[in-house]
């Protein structure tokens, strides 16, 4: 069933609009996007993917805007509104849903109150709700007016293209005309240090498939997108999902269950391998996670399919790496065709034995002229759960 990617908003260390982010993929070389900041540690500063989002003092003023973590879902409504007003017309506003990834959604403003604590109480104007998973969703479902099923998913790194499964299940079963889906990740210290306790932070930008990776950036952003069953344009083609449950927080090592999800993504989109033409990489920069997404790789496609990953442009997401992938890839395929190209793998060159030779970009490279490209976009979380979206779209 069709799956159209009807609109879309990113924001990223790449920048807040689509055109300054595909302007910067294209010029992207050794230039580093991220920054480098004091704010985690007292002994070292740390590369983190920070996203400038910002509103004029009137909005701020007009949606009670008082802390950083408010302006992310203030500033998709306004993005966003337009369009889905237009489809409320259309459908109904109880024939659109929502579904909503997030790893950190409300933790910024716990800590914020936490911080802000006098005499063993919180600040006046803090409420419990406003730390829930559900704090964005909630948030943004109310500021829509929308009244079909809304429901927030947080399954860790995955938790973006859990709820684009989602999303896409419901509009195959009918629920749904049009689903809000995607997520909002906010840096904040628990996943700064809690990344750091498990020594997976990188000392400086993250360097994924190098002998010398030593970890990744912790990155925010926001990357939400409308899916109908309209016809033509991008379309999310494939999904797959599967749960090795190897580990809490390590991946197999063999890659079984990111080899399984990619295959099943290939058979959901009735695609052959040879007809997709490019995967962007969860590519993190960890040890384990290099060496067996590589291995599911090289399984299957041996060293015959471009590879890249985005990490050290944006740093890692999170919640919403996957989707945010997904719309990187949307925003690249929806060029006129002489404009798409296949992003390049940022890394310094120096290849470990360990990691199976899968084809690297090392430029960015234009897309085959053909009637039609595919994207796969892998995706992987903690407790072995894993998860590959195949977005493509038909050139006439």
């Amino acid at each position: 069933m069709n799956c159209k990617i009807d609109s879309y908003i990113l924001a990223n260390a790449l920048g807040t609009s689509t055109t300054d982010i595909f302007a910067n993929l294209e010029t992207a070389k050794d230039k580093t996007y991220l920054t480098e900041s004091d704010e985690y540690f007292s002994d070292r500063k740390v590369f983190i993917g920070k996203t400038d989002i910002d509103l004029p003092v009137y909005d701020k003023q007009k949606y009670s805007v008082t802390v950083k973590n408010d302006m992310f879902p203030v500033w998709a409504y306004l993005q966003l509104r337009d369009r889905v007003d237009f489809l409320k017309k259309k459908f109904g506003a109880n024939r659109i849903g929502m579904v909503f990834g997030t790893s950190t959604s409300g933790i910024y403003n716990l800590e914020n109150a936490v911080h802000n604590k006098k005499n063993g109480s919180f600040p006046p104007d803090f409420h419990y709700k406003f730390s829930e998973n559900a704090y964005f969703a909630n948030y943004l479902k109310n500021a829509f007016g929308i009244t079909g099923p809304a429901y927030t998913v947080s399954t860790s790194c995955t938790s973006g293209v859990k709820a684009l499964s989602s999303a896409k299940t419901m509009l195959d079963c009918g629920f749904c005309d049009a689903v809000i889906t995607g997520g909002i990740d906010t840096l904040c210290q628990l996943t700064v240090k809690g990344f750091d306790s498990l020594e997976l932070l990188s000392n400086g930008i993250a360097n994924p498939m190098s002998a010398n990776r030593d970890g990744i950036n912790i990155g925010e952003g926001i990357a939400i997108c409308i899916l109908t069953r309209e016809v033509g344009g991008v379309q999310i083609k494939g999904i797959g999902e599967s749960c090795d449950t190897y580990h809490v927080s390590s991946p197999d090592p063999e890659g079984t269950g990111a080899l399984r999800s990619m295959i099943m993504a290939m058979e959901n989109a009735r695609l052959l391998k040879e007809n997709v033409d490019y995967i962007q990489l969860h590519g993190t920069g960890t040890n384990l996670n290099d060496i067996s997404e590589a291995k599911a790789i090289f399984n299957i496609w041996g060293d015959s399919i471009a590879c890249s990953s985005l990490k050290p442009l944006i740093g890692h997401t999170l919640g919403i790496s996957g989707i945010m992938g997904v719309l990187i890839c949307a925003l690249i395929l929806e060029q006129d065709q002489d404009r798409v190209f296949l992003p390049k793998h940022i890394w310094d060159g120096c290849r470990d034995e360990n990691i199976p030779p899968i084809r690297l970009l090392d430029c960015n490279t234009p897309a085959a002229n053909c009637r039609s490209l595919n994207f796969l976009v892998n995706n992987f979380a903690f407790g072995g759960n894993n998860c590959s979206v195949i977005v493509g779209k038909d050139y006439l």
